[in-house]
């Protein structure tokens, strides 16, 4: 698998609804497709517990919007056991474990992650904001 950009979920969602919070470099990058873009199925999984908590109001059903993904030639990327087992024994540098495993994909795959999040930088991944 060609090495590419994992989106981080906030990044999924700034994408998705036009947010400012979103640098226009970065929406850029993406937009280009010079390089494969990523959606983890951590991030899919996410948002479900997300919208099922009442926390987001997605507007479209989780299928829908991974079939709207693939349409714009993005990736689903499934977490493997590798990913699994790296996520676990990461240092504690950050306590979530969406970005945690986000980071054991993007080490598993050499992908880049686009995150605004700087706590991921301790982890040694290329992070892109």
């Amino acid at each position: 698998m060609m090495a590419g950009l994992l989106l981080d979920t906030h990044t999924l969602l700034w994408y998705l609804n036009g947010s400012s919070s979103l640098p226009d470099h970065v929406r850029s990058r993406i937009d280009e497709l010079a390089a494969p873009v990523f959606v983890s199925a951590a991030s899919v999984w996410e948002l479900s517990i997300k919208v099922g908590k009442g926390k987001i109001v997605l507007g479209i059903d989780l299928d829908e919007l991974c079939r709207r993904f693939v349409d714009v030639g993005w990736l689903i990327l499934p977490i493997g056991a590798a990913e699994a087992a790296i996520a676990g024994t990461l240092p504690l540098h950050h306590n979530d474990p969406f970005d945690r495993l986000l980071v054991a994909q993007t080490i598993v795959h050499g992908h880049s992650l686009v995150s605004a999040d700087v706590k991921l930088d301790a982890y040694g991944i290329i992070r892109i904001w």
